[in-house]
């Protein structure tokens, strides 16, 4: 049986062994929710870069858009310029096939007046063969009769004025063959003119054939530059919604932060004072300040919840303050990141370290050497983010810092 005293010894020692694994189980705490904050930013940072790839992606696309488009528009231009030139050759096709019936018209008319021409001459000749031989027959019957003459001095006006018809009819048979050679060259004329029409009407039928076919060319062109941009638009419209997508899965995440922030922050020392004025953590000047900016990677407005210090790579890192190291590793686009503790709901954070010298649980005081300066991370060159967190919300670290640093 045991004595009173030992009873309560054996409580007493149970309280001091308690005591000893609350801390401890704090700090194991503090430790998981910092592993999971950690593990969500690295998530957070990988859906970041998927939507700065489908930025590029879209920008790629947009570009491709603008080029087909750019295409398309000149096709049109050239179509637009195929039709004119169909029309110009229609029209000329028209006026030809007209100026050609005009032609004909003129060389059936030639022909007409040709056959006229030699029906005369064929009439002429008849007349002046018989003119000739009443001549030779020097008052025969017919002149004779026809002119009645009864003694010879009225056949010998008769005669002369039989050969004065005679010359009369062979002058008009010479005119008229004259004439007909013209009509003859006239013709031989209209039927080459007639025959140059055909030719160039040919000509621009063929002509007209070619345009067509290249017009056939160009529409076919169009329309599979019109196909290949509706595939464009398709697959911008598709990475629209994957980016839509990551953007939707980004809020989720860091909502889920929030969360792990404020469990964080809840597991914080919640005892003490924060500090009011806090140690320049690096030689170097502030090149970017605390507030929202357009993310130098991600091209979007995102909060800067901190200040960028440029420094050399290799730069030493002092703690802000005293405290108690409570993360300490890569943290996403932070790369190699410390957090610690000041207590009363503050913290600081050094980001893209080379290297660091700290650990997790490790107690510091201000002004001791925590790492140096890197470029791990979501970096574009090297250089130390800090941040000072209230509560777990950022707020400037100017608020902190004394205007001589």
């Amino acid at each position: 049986m045991r004595r009173p005293w030992a009873r309560v010894l054996m409580a007493f020692m149970g309280l001091l062994l308690l005591a000893g694994l609350v801390p401890a189980a704090g700090a194991q705490t503090t430790n998981i929710l910092q592993e999971q904050i950690d593990e969500n930013q690295r998530k957070i940072d990988a859906i970041e870069q998927a939507i700065l790839d489908a930025n590029a992606q879209a920008s790629a696309a947009g570009s491709q858009i603008a080029a087909t488009q750019a295409r398309i528009s000149g096709i049109q231009e050239a179509l637009g310029e195929s039709e004119q030139e169909l029309d110009a050759l229609q029209f000329d096709i028209e006026s030809a096939k007209v100026t050609i019936e005009q032609a004909t018209a003129d060389v059936f008319q030639q022909e007409v007046t040709l056959d006229e021409t030699r029906t005369e001459m064929a009439d002429t000749r008849v007349t002046i063969d018989d003119q000739a031989v009443e001549l030779y027959m020097l008052g025969g019957p017919r002149i004779g009769f026809a002119l009645n003459f009864d003694d010879i001095q009225s056949r010998a006006l008769g005669e002369e004025y039989a050969r004065g018809v005679l010359v009369s009819l062979e002058e008009l048979l010479s005119g008229l063959t004259e004439l007909e050679q013209e009509e003859r060259d006239l013709l031989a004329s209209l039927e080459e003119r007639r025959a140059d029409l055909e030719a160039e009407k040919k000509q621009l039928e063929l002509d007209q054939v070619e345009a067509e076919a290249a017009r056939a060319l160009v529409l076919d062109q169009q329309a599979r530059l019109e196909a290949e941009l509706a595939n464009q638009r398709a697959v911008l419209v598709s990475i629209e919604h994957e980016i839509a997508h990551f953007s939707d899965e980004l809020d989720a995440f860091a909502a889920e932060e929030d969360r792990l922030q404020q469990l964080l922050v809840e597991a914080q020392q919640v005892g003490g004072n924060a500090p009011s004025i806090l140690l320049f953590p690096t030689q170097g000047r502030i090149t970017s300040s605390f507030g929202y900016r357009l993310h130098p990677i991600l091209g979007y407005e995102r909060l800067h919840a901190g200040v960028d210090i440029s420094a050399p790579s290799g730069t030493e890192i002092f703690a802000a303050g005293s405290g108690k190291v409570i993360g300490a590793g890569v943290a996403g686009g932070y790369g190699n990141r410390i957090l610690i503790d000041h207590g009363g709901g503050l913290a600081t954070l050094y980001a893209h370290q080379s290297r660091m010298v700290v650990s997790v649980g490790e107690s510091v005081v201000a002004g001791d050497l925590i790492g140096y300066v890197g470029s791990t991370g979501l970096s574009t060159g090297p250089h130390l983010h800090f941040e000072t967190r209230e509560n777990g919300t950022p707020v400037d670290p100017l608020n902190y810092i004394p205007p001589s640093f």
